[in-house]
């Protein structure tokens, strides 16, 4: 077999998909929000098979979580296959791994997937990807055979032969030296063996947050996840566009794929004297939030901050609960609209007697 030592290509990395999850820590929302939501992840996924046939990339990878088993969604896996299936049309090859959200013993539809779909086994395997009958990028990959997944995959990538003039990719869902505390240490490893293994590039999954752990040679990338699910996932999210060239990584592209942005922002009080300037400065707090999201979904939380002389008011849960629904009503038919799913009070008192009588306020009078 022949290696193409000096081809170029391209091919777009992406992390969790969560095909289905349930959006939480929402409360009651109106049924033109809940649809967005319902549908957010899909369009995401979406978005991120277009890139690929925008960029004519080789192929795509996703790294684990393509849904979650908990939900035991039949619509997931239908629309996943329905996706993938258009992108087959179009020549584009998809890459899985199965993680600790879709273990390969978790509760599936007898769904059968296109032929351009290839998802890795229990047992670590490899997949040579061609293109124009030549081989121009070899693949390794392990998937989760149950959720309680807590041994080291990552070393057995150690044990792969080496060859030369062919670029290596290793896609893993895992915890690296536990770089989140926001997930559950399914698959530990440390960055020392990802670097001990013959792999160019480590296609990641499993942490929610984009994050290079080593540039360059190799590269170990989490892209995150492709769609925030809750505040704790804010900003933007999305995939990686990875430029190879002579067997080495020559470029790296964050490609932006949220369908709803989850914002929020601190709101100083200070100087406020009417209920009316709190209004006015939530109002602008939203304006500006829009502005970042270009025209999607934001579902904004704000802090009021600094010392008020409107205690009264926002020690009150009824007060802020009716700011909020003023806001909603008040977004309501716009496009770009800012959801707003709480506002709470952070403020300290006026303890200063000598402030307060300097103060042009009523309680100054």
């Amino acid at each position: 077999m022949a290696f193409l030592e000096n081809r170029s290509f391209r091919f777009i990395h992406c992390g969790d998909l969560h095909l289905d999850s349930p959006f939480t820590g929402l409360g009651h929302t109106d049924s033109e929000i809940r649809k967005i939501l319902y549908d957010a992840s899909f369009q995401a996924f979406e978005k991120v098979l277009d890139y690929g046939m925008e960029e004519k990339v080789s192929f795509i990878l996703v790294a684990g979580d393509i849904y979650d088993s908990l939900t035991r969604s039949l619509r997931a896996q239908l629309n996943f296959r329905d996706l993938v299936r258009k992108a087959g049309k179009e020549g584009l090859s998809i890459y899985v791994v199965h993680g600790n959200h879709d273990p390969l013993d978790s509760w599936t539809a007898r769904v059968s997937f296109p032929d351009n779909l290839f998802r890795f086994p229990e047992k670590l395997s490899s997949v040579i990807h061609y293109e124009d009958g030549s081989p121009l990028a070899e693949i390794w990959g392990i998937s989760y055979a149950s959720r309680e997944t807590s041994q080291n995959l990552a070393r057995s990538f150690t044990g792969i032969p080496r060859k030369k003039g062919i670029f290596r990719i290793g896609l893993l869902h895992c915890n690296v030296g536990g770089v989140s505390s926001l997930h559950q240490n399914y698959a530990p490893c440390t960055l020392g063996d990802l670097l001990e293994a013959p792999v160019d590039y480590w296609a990641l999954g499993h942490v929610h947050e984009m994050n290079i752990l080593h540039d360059p040679s190799p590269m170990v990338v989490y892209p995150g996840n492709i769609q925030g699910r809750h505040m704790r996932e804010q900003g933007e999210k999305g995939c990686f566009l990875v430029s190879v060239d002579s067997g080495k990584v020559e470029g790296m592209e964050f490609l932006p794929t949220s369908e709803v942005l989850w914002m929020e922002e601190h709101i100083p009080l200070s100087g406020t004297e009417e209920i009316a300037d709190i209004h006015d400065l939530v109002g602008a707090a939203c304006d500006r939030t829009r502005s970042l999201a270009r025209g999607r979904l934001v579902i904004a939380r704000f802090y009021l901050t600094g010392t008020s002389s409107l205690q009264s008011f926002l020690n009150n849960p009824l007060f802020l609960d009716q700011l909020v629904q003023t806001f909603r009503d008040r977004e309501m038919n716009r496009l770009d609209r800012v959801w707003v799913e709480s506002i709470r009070d952070n403020t300290r008192p006026i303890s200063d007697l000598g402030e307060l009588k300097e103060s042009d306020s009523f309680i100054s009078d």
